[in-house]
């Protein structure tokens, strides 16, 4: 590998002070030479071949850290930003989106956990059942969301959030964190890929959540329904959304994860461990960290007296496993 000693061996500040450098005497004269004859020739030959070696080692080195799963991409959660195209709706349409495809793969594939969580038996998938869930995704993306009513939008969407996302899941088979899946050498998720066309409009999961869902709904519980295939995202429910259930199904989704300890919980030292749920949108929930916990105490009462008194920070935290299911 090549060290960093030799390629900073031809800085001009390695053979002479910056004052020598633009001294006018031979002392000066002497230095300007050196770095002119460094910069030139064989030598400016020698420097960008060892800053090619350095760029070299630097690739080998994070292809060796994704192949022991070292590599860990940093998260940073998108603002809200309204896509317009799709701010359009129709109150007065009685159009009704058949979901039950999308249920009877999570009737069929979506497995209870004694720990509280629900997983997918994703390696169980048949051939069949991935050519239903692929010709769902097709039926989706030729609708015109547009034309619907808010209640029946707001299904639409969620459902083909939670679906592209299992569809991502078994496309990249063997994988453990939905962090080594997306397009790309170097992954880091799938949120931005345009894998979806609705409208001939290319969407990503990112576009869903948070140029759609979040702008247009301004609903705080969105972040409790939408499922990034990980133990620390709140669950995937196991009933389809509908414009008739909306309502009902984000109040429960939003109790479900609440009374679990991935979103709140204390350890041995008395520290409040919440999910970075609440870091990353928690202008969402809250305007800042105190508020935030008044939110989660109005919300939760046998933790109210805690959480009130807390003054120290949260510690947040996630797990990125993937929330599969060995059966």
């Amino acid at each position: 590998m090549t060290s960093l000693t030799s390629i900073t061996s031809f800085s001009p500040a390695t053979a002479c002070t910056q004052r020598d450098f633009g001294e006018p005497d031979a002392a000066g004269t002497r230095c300007r030479n050196r770095y002119k004859a460094r910069t030139t020739g064989k030598h400016k030959r020698r420097w960008y071949t060892n800053r090619f070696s350095l760029k070299t080692d630097v690739l080998q080195v994070f292809a060796i850290l994704i192949c022991f799963g070292a590599y860990t991409p940093v998260i940073a959660a998108p603002d809200e930003e309204l896509w317009t195209f799709w701010d359009a709706h129709n109150p007065l349409s009685e159009a009704v989106i058949d979901h039950a495809p999308w249920q009877l793969l999570l009737d069929k594939y979506l497995r209870g956990h004694p720990d509280g969580t629900t997983r997918v038996a994703y390696q169980t998938f048949s051939a069949e059942d991935r050519r239903s869930l692929a010709a769902y995704l097709d039926y989706l993306q030729s609708q015109l969301p547009r034309k619907l009513r808010r209640d029946e939008q707001f299904a639409y969407w969620v459902n083909l959030y939670n679906a592209q996302t299992v569809a991502v899941v078994l496309a990249h088979p063997n994988k453990s964190s939905i962090l080594r899946m997306g397009d790309g050498w170097l992954p880091r998720g799938p949120w931005d890929d345009k894998s979806l066309t609705i409208e001939q409009q290319n969407v990503s999961l990112n576009d869903i959540e948070h140029r759609i869902l979040r702008p247009i709904w301004r609903d705080h519980r969105i972040h409790f329904v939408v499922n990034c295939a990980s133990l620390g995202c709140p669950n995937l429910q196991p009933q389809v959304f509908t414009g008739r259930n909306m309502a009902a199904m984000l109040s429960d989704a939003e109790q479900a994860f609440l009374q679990q300890p991935k979103a709140l919980a204390w350890n041995d030292d008395g520290e409040l461990m919440l999910s970075s749920l609440f870091d990353w949108y928690q202008q969402d929930f809250a305007a800042n960290e105190t508020t935030l916990l008044a939110f989660l105490a109005a919300r939760l009462p046998r933790h109210k007296d805690a959480l009130l008194s807390y003054r120290g920070r949260p510690q947040y935290r996630y797990d990125w496993r993937l929330n599969g299911s060995a059966e």
